[in-house]
């Protein structure tokens, strides 16, 4: 689900960052990828990351956010394949298809891959929110404005220390032709899409009503989405 044209590579102190005349708001018509973002979140991108497209570029958006460039992507692997093991039943109703498959499909260092190890949407979110200690915003493209695709995770349980997501991630797929993940800069306090009703089931009292943070930002996704119709 997550590989895209092949070879194509940018790195972080080349963030594309397309400003009007004004210098302010994002110029979207010199946006490469404008086309396959969700009308809804076009208005609040400041810049946008676009990692290699080789079978690993989920990972690769992910390794961006927590060490600072998209190439330790098999080091986000090996960690979110060690999550998993060591907290197999918390993920056992998450994982799509299934919690040794999705170890098997994570544990890949050998350079691009084929789908069999791509990215799994929304179940490899779950292990990447816990692990980071992260919102995770997903912004999906199925044609248009729609919001059908979208989605926040947040983290399963948590350390006593933490008392809410330390950072937040921000990932948009390009759509089934391109098949490929970027990374989204946004502006601060932007519209969240609503929190998967798998976090409301399973999450860990760690937790509990975590999702309050977002309260006022879910409910700004929710009014642009009944103002767009979708």
């Amino acid at each position: 689900m997550s590989r895209g044209r092949s070879g194509r590579r940018s790195s972080l102190s080349s963030v594309h960052n397309f400003a009007s005349s004004d210098g302010n708001t994002f110029e979207v018509n010199y946006f490469i990828h404008s086309d396959k973002i969700i009308g809804i979140i076009k208005p609040y991108i400041e810049t946008y990351y676009d990692v290699i497209s080789d079978g690993n570029c989920g990972f690769r958006v992910v390794s961006t956010y927590i060490f600072g460039t998209e190439d330790s992507w098999q080091l986000v692997r090996h960690n979110l394949r060690n999550e998993i093991i060591a907290n197999r039943f918390r993920y056992e109703n998450v994982l799509l298809d299934g919690v040794d498959t999705t170890i098997n499909r994570i544990s890949w260092d050998g350079g691009g891959c084929s789908q069999e190890h791509w990215m799994l949407v929304y179940g490899d979110l779950f292990p990447i929110a816990t692990l980071y200690t992260a919102a995770v915003m997903f912004f999906g493209f199925m044609g248009g404005i729609t919001s059908q695709f979208c989605g926040t995770v947040l983290p399963l349980y948590a350390a006593s220390t933490a008392i809410r997501p330390e950072r937040e991630i921000c990932v948009a797929h390009l759509g089934n032709h391109c098949r490929h993940y970027i990374r989204l800069n946004l502006s601060p306090n932007f519209p969240v899409p609503l929190i998967l009703t798998w976090w409301s089931q399973h999450h860990d009292r760690s937790v509990e009503a975590w999702d309050r943070f977002y309260t006022d930002r879910r409910a700004q996704w929710t009014r642009l989405v009944n103002l767009r119709g979708n």
